[in-house]
Order: structure tokens, then sequence, then C-alpha cells
């Protein structure tokens, strides 16, 4: 049986290169503090996570927290995927 991946953390760190056109410098960054990201980007990183990792973010469900930083993002996927 293959092992669930709990680490996605190098695939996200992508999706926000793409979204931001700017590198992470760590992944426990606060993304919305430093201004890294704001509502239109988080937008676009949304749809670009659902697309990449196959999976559906509920919007009424959603919480700012798990997109703060490439950690909380890898612990809320790695939820949805289970």
């Amino acid at each position: 049986m293959p092992t669930l991946t709990t680490d996605f953390r190098q695939d996200i760190r992508a999706v926000l290169l793409q979204v931001i056109n700017d590198d992470v410098p760590a992944n426990d960054t606060d993304l919305l503090e430093t201004g890294l990201i704001d509502s239109l980007a988080l937008v676009n990183l949304i749809m670009e996570l659902e697309s990449r990792f196959k999976v559906v973010i509920d919007f009424d469900a959603l919480e700012l927290e798990s997109f703060r930083s490439v950690d909380s993002m890898n612990d809320f996927i790695v939820g949805l995927k289970q």
C-alpha cells in the first residue's frame, strides 16, 4: 500500500512562485503580514492549489490562517487529502 505524501512544501513553493512571481524566504514566513500575498493573489493561489493538488477548497469554510505560510498551507492540504 503506498504511503500518503504529507509534505507538499516544495510544490506549494512552486505554486507561490507562479502566483506572486517571488520566492518565499522560509516555509514559516507570514505571507500576509509581509505583504507577499494580497487578496487578489490569495484568490489566484487558492485556484492554483486546487488545480495542482486536485482538491476542492470550500470558500464558506475558508480560514485565512490556513494560507499564512507554506507550512500552514501544507498542513491544510494534507488535511484535505486524508
